[in-house]
C-alpha cells in the first residue's frame, strides 16, 4: 500500500535535507479501498459467530454448563441435512436451515436432559462439568468419523439459494446473495431472541434462572422445564450456525464445529460470560479483527490476533465487555 508523500526543502538551502509529510488526502482512497472491504467482510463473519455465540451464552447462563461439545453440535445441524437428503429429501436454503436446526436441538436436548442433568445433579463442581463435556464432545467426534468418515462433505445443491453467487455492491464492496442472506438470518435469530428473552414469559424465566437459580426455585419456577427449553433452543441455534458454516465452506468434515469453536469462546469471553448481548458485539469485534488483521500479519496467523485482544483486554476488564454475573439481560437492563 503506497500512501501519498510530499518533499518539502522548508527554504531555499539545497543542503538542508528534505521534511517528509504524509498527504492523507492522496492516501484515503487506497487505505479505504483495502480495509472497507475487509471491514465488510468481518461483519459478515460476525454475523455468522454471533448466532453460534449467543446459543452457547445462554446455555451457559441458564444450565452453567461449559459445553465443550458445543462444536459437536454445530457439526450435527450439518450432517442432520446429509441423512434427510440421503434419504431422497432435497429441500431449498431455509428449509435446510430449519432441519439443521432441529437436527442440533434433538442432539442437544437428548445429552442435556439424560446425560447432563443427572450427572450434574451429583457433581456439581466446575472440574467435572469439564470433564464430562469434554468427553462428550470425544466421543461424538469419533462417531461422526465412524459413520461419515473422515473426508469432506457437501450440502446437496438445492440446499444453496437461487442466484446464490450473484454479486451485489454495498458501500462499494462486492458481496454475494449467500452472505447476505447469512447476515439476513443472524439478523433474524437476534431479533427473536431479543424479543423472546424479553417480552415472554419463558424469557424472563430464563433471565431470572440465570441471575438466582436458587430464588427461582423458591419463587416456583419450573426449573426443569426451562432448562430442556433451554437446551432445546441452543441446539437450534447450534445446528442452523453448523449449516451456514457448511454453505460458506462449501465442503466440511467431522471437525466442522471445532474449526470455529474456538471463536465462538472467544466472542462469549470478550462480550461476558452469560451475557447474550456481549456475546453479539464480541461476535461482531472477533469477526471485524479476524479480517481487519490480515494485511497486518497475513491470514495465516489472523486468528491469532483475536487472542491478543482478548488477553489485553482480560488484564483490564477480565469479567468481559458486559460483565459475568448478574442477569442474562439480551435487552440490557
Amino acid at each position: 500500500m503506497s500512501v501519498g508523500v510530499v518533499a518539502s526543502y522548508g527554504g531555499p538551502d539545497p543542503a538542508r535535507p528534505p521534511t517528509v509529510r504524509y498527504d492523507l488526502a492522496v492516501a484515503s482512497p487506497e487505505i479505504m479501498s483495502t480495509f472497507l472491504p475487509l471491514f465488510i467482510f468481518g461483519l459478515i463473519d460476525g454475523a455468522i459467530f454471533a448466532v453460534a455465540a449467543l446459543g452457547f451464552t445462554l446455555q451457559f447462563g441458564i444450565t452453567n454448563v461449559v459445553n465443550f461439545a458445543y462444536g459437536e453440535f454445530i457439526t450435527f445441524g450439518a450432517y442432520g441435512v446429509v441423512i434427510v437428503n440421503a434419504l431422497g429429501v432435497h429441500m431449498s436454503f431455509w428449509p435446510t436451515l430449519i432441519v439443521g436446526g432441529l437436527s442440533g436441538a434433538v442432539l442437544s436436548f437428548v445429552i442435556g436432559r439424560f446425560l447432563y442433568g443427572p450427572f450434574f445433579k451429583r457433581r456439581s463442581q466446575l472440574l467435572f462439568s469439564l470433564v464430562l463435556t469434554f468427553a462428550v464432545s470425544l466421543i461424538l467426534f469419533n462417531l461422526y468419523l465412524v459413520i461419515w468418515g473422515s473426508g469432506f462433505r457437501v450440502l446437496d445443491t438445492s440446499s444453496y439459494p437461487a442466484g446464490s453467487a450473484d454479486v451485489h455492491t454495498v458501500a462499494g464492496v462486492t458481496v454475494t446473495t449467500l452472505q447476505v442472506l447469512f447476515v439476513v438470518y443472524a439478523v433474524i435469530c437476534l431479533v427473536g431472541a431479543h424479543l423472546v428473552l424479553r417480552y415472554t414469559r419463558l424469557g424472563k424465566s430464563m433471565r431470572a434462572i440465570a441471575d438466582n437459580r436458587d430464588l427461582a426455585t423458591v419463587c416456583g419456577l419450573n426449573l426443569s422445564r426451562i432448562t430442556n427449553v433451554t437446551w432445546l433452543i441452543t441446539g437450534f441455534l447450534a445446528g442452523s450456525a453448523g449449516i451456514v458454516e457448511a454453505l460458506q465452506t462449501t465442503s466440511f468434515a467431522p471437525n466442522l464445529g471445532d474449526t470455529f469453536l474456538y471463536l465462538v469462546f472467544a466472542s462469549v469471553v470478550l462480550g461476558g460470560i452469560g451475557r447474550p448481548v456481549g456475546a453479539v458485539l464480541g461476535a461482531v469485534i472477533i469477526g471485524l479483527v479476524t479480517q481487519l488483521s490480515v494485511p497486518i500479519v497475513g491470514s495465516e496467523v489472523s486468528p491469532v490476533s483475536v487472542f491478543v485482544v482478548l488477553v489485553v483486554l482480560m488484564l483490564f476488564r477480565p469479567q468481559g465487555l458486559f460483565g459475568s454475573t448478574g442477569r442474562t439481560s439480551f435487552a440490557g437492563g
